[in-house]
């Protein structure tokens, strides 16, 4: 297979084939009888008027004019085509892959790149294995360029185009040869794709050089599209691959989510049989580059290929469904509907799946209203679709039959042993809209006693597809319509909704959706619930390692009852105290940035713009423009400390080119250079605040922040799912786990006497009733010394809970800083700030907290530099050596979990939930896939004693009885309102026995198979009462 690296000189020597003709077609041939075409530039190829061949041009003309005979009356010809020539020969060399090195003369010098050319996909796959021992680079066995004796005639040709090459592409010379072009081929077998097929595609990348500067993205591009409009003129392929944006932008301005769905078409100029310039066109398919971040990511590649290849090879369009629905306008049709239902379900188990359009944040609200309960039935050999349409655009009431008619009907199907399998794709969205109807949905969940038994994949209860798509797949992207297509292959039906959204703009909801257009939207909603629900049930019984994940959807499913009642429940907001904090907040970060701006004598300043900030803090140089503050204006001239992707600055770093950070973790440290930054820090810190959470208005004006989601009952009724990698709970509209606490005492600083309260205290308890926030105590400490089997660990972290006056308390972060320096004073924090050593107990709780996500000394160092934090990077290492040296499993264990991603790709924890990685061979991914690894070990652990909890809550026999309710999950807490009366029997006879008697947990192997030798365990807790959330009035 290799060819020879010899070449006549002739074929560089001459010009005239390189210079523009009638044609600009050029045959060339080698000594071997190789055949290379090639278009001159400026023919059917543009001139490239790119940085690459500026300075070729200027070198061409120092060359001719510097020399004596032409030095003062250059022969302008004579220039131009030495430059035609030149340009062409260097293009013709890296096009085939001459060895020509790409050069970039940057204003700090010049750049060389090693260049990796298209070639055709199959030309080493055959031989690639026979000769992997001999060759650890195959760059002299690949035939470069596209060789047009190479193209198979009666097949379609197809151009695959990527971004950029990978390290392992770099070390072999060879495209799509790393983790990615695996990921392709298998993808393309997996398609049903021949040799031949395979073999007429040529694949190539838009920067043809491995890890260049992202400052010089732009100028590569424009300096390689020559060589991809060379290769589409010589090829001319029918079918244009697109791998990510930067390759599609070179086709076309559409977004790739557009063009996934429909592929477009790109004209080119090729010459006729008579040499006349005339258009061809190709199909340009977009295809995403995140193929190996996921299961879903993956499934979603080979989705889109099997797509396109269908249409490149076999003619076949993408599937369409045009939804086959009945409309209901009456509760006589819904009666019969129903009716025909549980006729059937007499007999066999029937699936029917929910789904509503509605208006408004919550059903209780003056304008909510639902448009329609769409419903599909497998109860006929074809599934049943049915939209019962509600209301107009609107609001207006057009259903005949009344909400206790619809109940009536509909409750039918939610009695417990029907024989019927409720459906939904997030459920627990649509359970408060159909009760505001009346139905009782409640009482259809049905769990088993025992997670780990089989059962039917259509039991009956309600069975949830994007929890199910969850246990499968924790990394996945859990929208319908992505869902949807992932797992059936099914089209996109959105779009023209989505369009509809954009029109009216504040909308909440599909309140003014045109029925034309809402229908089959919502007809297609219920259809791809009912057929999801087909195949993720029995998906549910392996993932692709053979991992039972009914355990972790039963899970899932039960915290839901406990979400729905926070959102039905609500939380009370002290509107007067929400707005009496947002006039404070706002009024200091304007007074602050006034004076701010005088000191710097800058009166423009924008605090929010990061060239400004950056010439403040470094100077001009480090954004790479022109100068933008006025004359006299202050620039500290400062170092920074860390890049914007959150890298160490260092020698390598080049201002103008790399970022350096402006973020509040770098201005924090930036203070100890330089006072003045503490004001911009402070600008900044009260910024954040007021963007979020607090409001800039009057009670007469439109609501803004938080109060913005303030409802007719005077609550707020965020959203909870639990549907992250690390199986934590998220929270929406609005966002309450991002209440700040902890920098409570930052903004005390900051507002000094006219502090008012903490953020979180407009947040109170209804009349009667108290908040109870409980909160499992340092439960990532105890998860990782359980998974670590880490005895000392464990020990210390049960002595770490014991009251504040017990003589046994132990101050775990306190001990290791006074093991780790040897100080002579007592291991509590009170001690250790008498000493002026406490800086040392918050590095070694960061550090021990660092190391359990993955992190190794430098970065811990990094950090606590960042934060601030005065200690050494010899003091780093003191310290991770001294929580190494006591707690002596913990880093045997990290490094059994670092092996298990290499080896198996998947772990478990002790609740027996599951995290997947796709393998990779490139060190930063394998690092951060390492990194994950050790999080989801302390991270999901504590999730899933949440989630646990939070069931034995909901089922507690004193629930009814005591009156206790949900109304919030802050990550390792729950939160909940209390009859006054009944706070000490909830405390002393409820919380035991739901988050600790009945959260218990092994030490397991990374199979989430428990040791048979390790004792149960369970976490400690804290907990705090009072009218308002962490407040003491």
């Amino acid at each position: 297979m290799s060819i020879s690296r010899t070449y006549s000189q002739d074929l560089f020597k001459g010009t005239d084939w390189l210079l523009p003709s009638t044609q600009g077609r050029a045959i060339i041939q080698s000594d071997d009888a190789q055949e290379y075409e090639f278009y001159g530039l400026g023919s059917i190829v543009p001139w490239p008027d790119n940085p690459f061949v500026l300075q070729l041009s200027d070198l061409v003309q120092k060359e001719i004019v510097g020399t004596a005979r032409f030095a003062r009356n250059p022969d302008t010809n004579l220039i131009l085509n030495e430059i035609i020539r030149r340009a062409n020969e260097a293009y013709f060399r890296l096009l085939y892959g001459f060895h020509h090195p790409y050069t970039y003369i940057a204003p700090d010098g010049s750049m060389n790149y090693r260049i990796i050319p298209g070639h055709f996909l199959m030309d080493i796959r055959e031989d690639l294995a026979e000769v992997n021992d001999q060759y650890p680079n195959f760059d002299s066995l690949v035939e470069y360029g596209p060789r047009i004796q190479k193209k198979k005639e009666g097949i379609p040709l197809v151009y695959v185009i990527g971004a950029e090459p990978s390290f392992v592409e770099d070390a072999t010379g060879v495209n799509f040869s790393g983790d990615y072009g695996e990921a392709l081929l298998n993808s393309l077998a997996f398609a049903g794709l021949d040799d031949a097929q395979l073999s007429n595609i040529y694949v190539a990348n838009v920067i043809r050089s491995y890890r260049t500067p992202t400052s010089l993205r732009s100028k590569l591009t424009k300096d390689f599209t020559p060589l991809i409009q060379l290769e589409i003129a010589i090829l001319q392929p029918d079918h244009i691959l697109c791998l990510g944006s930067q390759a599609l932008k070179i086709f076309t301005r559409k977004s790739q989510a557009v063009v996934s769905e429909d592929p477009v078409e790109y004209g080119y100029v090729v010459l006729d049989e008579d040499g006349q310039k005339c258009i061809k066109t190709a199909k340009v398919h977009a295809l995403p580059l995140s193929a190996l971040h996921s299961l879903s990511e993956h499934k979603n590649f080979q989705c889109l290929i099997r797509r396109a290849t269908n249409l490149i090879y076999y003619g076949k369009p993408k599937p369409k469904y045009d939804p086959q629905y009945e409309r209901i306008d009456t509760i006589e049709q819904l009666n019969q509907y129903v009716s025909d239902i549980l006729i059937a379900a007499k007999t066999k188990r029937v699936r029917v799946a929910f789904d509503l359009e509605w208006n408004g944040i919550i059903p209780s609200n003056s304008d909510a209203y639902i448009r329609t309960i769409n419903i599909g039935s497998n109860h006929t050999q074809e599934p049943a679709i049915r939209v019962v349409v509600l209301t107009k655009p609107g609001g207006g009431w057009c259903f005949n039959g009344s909400k206790e008619d619809i109940a009536r009907s509909l409750q039918q199907l939610f009695v417990r042993g029907n024989n019927v399998q409720i459906v939904g794709h997030n459920f627990i969205a649509d359970v408060p809209w159909l009760e505001s109807l009346g139905v009782d949905v409640k009482q259809k969940f049905w769990f088993p006693d025992d997670d780990s038994e089989e059962y039917p994949p259509d039991y009956d209860g309600i069975f949830d597809t994007i929890i199910a798509y969850h246990a499968i797949d924790e990394c996945g992207h859990f929208g319908l319509e992505h869902t949807a297509r992932i797992w059936l292959d099914f089209p996109g039906w959105t779009q023209a909704v989505d369009e509809e959204f954009k029109k009216n703009k504040g909308a909440k909801g599909y309140g003014l959706i045109p029925e034309e257009l809402l229908l089959p939207y919502a007809a297609t909603d219920a259809y791809v619930t009912l057929k999801l629900a087909e195949v993720l049930s029995v998906e549910l019984k392996q993932d692709i390692f053979g991992n039972n994940c009914w355990p972790p959807y039963w899970r899932n499913l039960k915290s839901q009852l406990g979400f729905l009642e926070m959102f039905l429940t609500g939380v009370c907001i002290d509107t007067n105290r929400a707005l009496q904090l947002g006039e404070c907040y706002n009024r200091i970060r304007d007074r602050l940035l006034e004076e701010f701006r005088q000191e710097i004598n800058w009166p423009t300043f924008n605090f929010q713009s990061w060239p400004q900030c950056v010439e403040f803090l470094y100077g001009e140089k480090y954004h790479g423009k022109a100068r933008i503050r006025p004359e006299g204006a202050i620039s500290l001239n400062l170092a920074p400390i860390k890049t914007t992707d959150g890298k160490e600055w260092d020698s390598s770093c080049i201002p103008g080119k790399i970022s350096p950070s402006t973020d509040l973790d770098t201005l924090d440290n930036l203070i100890i250079q330089d006072e003045r930054v503490r004001k911009l820090r402070n600008i900044r810190v009260l910024n954040q605040v007021t963007k979020t959470i607090l409001p800039n208005s009057t009670p007469d004006e439109e609501p803004e922040g938080i109060l913005a989601y303030v409802c007719d009952d005077g609550r707020i009724h965020p959203s909870y799912s639990a549907l992250k990698e690390t199986r934590r709970c998220s929270s929406s509209k609005p966002n309450l786990q991002n209440l700040p606490n902890s920098e409570e005492e930052s903004y005390k600083q900051i507002l000094g006497q006219e502090y008012i309260a903490p953020i979180r205290s407009m947040i109170v308890s209804p009349l009667g009733y108290s908040l109870v926030e409980i909160d499992y105590s340092g439960a990532e400490l105890l998860m990782i010394g359980v998974a670590a089997q880490d005895r000392n660990l464990i020990n210390d972290y049960y002595l770490s809970t014991l009251p504040d006056d017990d003589p046994n308390k132990l101050d775990i972060h306190s001990q290791i800083a006074v093991l780790a320096f040897n100080l002579n004073c007592a291991p509590n924090k009170k001690a250790l700030k008498e000493a002026g050593k406490v800086h040392y107990r918050l590095a070694a709780k960061q550090i021990i907290f660092g190391l359990n996500y993955g992190r190794g000394l430098k970065s811990c160092y990094f950090q606590l530099v960042t934060e601030g934090v005065d200690v050494t990077e010899n003091d780093v290492g003191r310290i991770i050596d001294t929580i190494y040296t006591r707690y002596d499993k913990i880093h045997p264990f990290q490094n059994s979990v670092k092996l298990r991603i290499r080896t198996h790709r998947w772990l478990a924890n002790c609740f027996g939930s599951y995290r997947r990685f796709f393998l990779s061979r490139s060190s930063d991914a394998i690092a951060k896939n390492e990194r994950e690894a050790m999080n989801f070990i302390c991270q999901s652990g504590v999730a899933d004693a949440v989630a646990i909890a939070m069931y034995n809550f909901y089922t507690h026999p004193l629930k009814d009885v005591l009156g206790y309710k949900f109304i919030m999950h802050n990550h390792d807490a729950l939160v909940f309102i209390v009859p006054d009366q009944n706070i000490e029997p909830f405390v002393k006879e409820v919380v035991d026995d739901c988050m600790k008697k009945n959260v218990r947990f092994r030490s397991c192997s990374l199979d989430g198979i428990p040791y048979p030798d390790s004792p149960e365990y369970s976490f400690e807790l804290e907990w705090k009462i009072g009218k308002r959330w962490c407040s003491e009035d």
